[in-house]
């Protein structure tokens, strides 16, 4: 009798922790989705306010994708041995570069702009005209998140627009990180469709 109790027990407390590791898994999976959905918004209102700076009207998005751009001194692995050293010796440049802007600035007085990372995306996307349907030629620009603290708890998150960019030139650097990513995303895919299959 009390071999069952304890069997019956043990059963309960495991359906128990079952669930609810499979609704905290449920919420980190949601979280994501919603912050995906968030990140997909500010895209759109930044396109937006491109297209309202050049005066563009008319035209609907077609397409967007975002990638974060590497920061000035990031040595790629994959890249030749020839082309690493190449980049150390600009990164020692404008180190030496920055260095010297520092002592003129201390020398002069002036006081010195905190040196800190910037978060610089490049954004992709193609529009098409609301009437005819037509695709236009891609275009890219590049944009800086600038957050600033309030509080403890709060930060205030801007995004701004630096510029257009030649949409060739940055294709080649996020073309093959494109690509992997959407196939990624289809194996991903494929394994969900196995699963639902089953």
């Amino acid at each position: 009798m009390s071999e069952s109790v304890i069997i019956l027990l043990v059963l309960i407390i495991g359906v128990i922790f079952y669930f609810r590791m499979k609704k905290r898994k449920e919420n980190k999976i949601l979280k994501g989705v919603s912050v995906r959905k968030n990140r997909e918004d500010e895209v759109w209102k930044t396109i937006k306010e491109f297209l309202k700076k050049e005066g563009i009207y008319g035209k609907e998005i077609y397409d967007s994708y975002f990638i974060k751009r590497n920061h000035e001194n990031y040595v790629n692995p994959i890249q030749s041995h020839y082309l690493k050293n190449k980049k150390k010796y600009e990164i020692k440049i404008r180190r030496w570069q920055k260095e010297n802007e520092r002592k003129e600035l201390l020398a002069s007085g002036k006081p010195l702009e905190p040196d800190y990372l910037k978060n610089i995306y490049v954004l992709c996307f193609s529009l098409r005209d609301a009437k005819t349907n037509e695709i236009y030629q891609p275009r890219c620009i590049e944009c800086e998140v600038v957050e600033k603290r309030i509080d403890k708890k709060t930060t205030d998150r801007k995004i701004v627009i630096n510029g257009e960019k030649d949409y060739d030139k940055e294709m080649e650097w996020i073309a093959p990180i494109k690509a992997a990513e959407e196939y990624k995303l289809a194996q991903i895919y494929k394994k969900q469709q196995k699963k639902k299959k089953k």
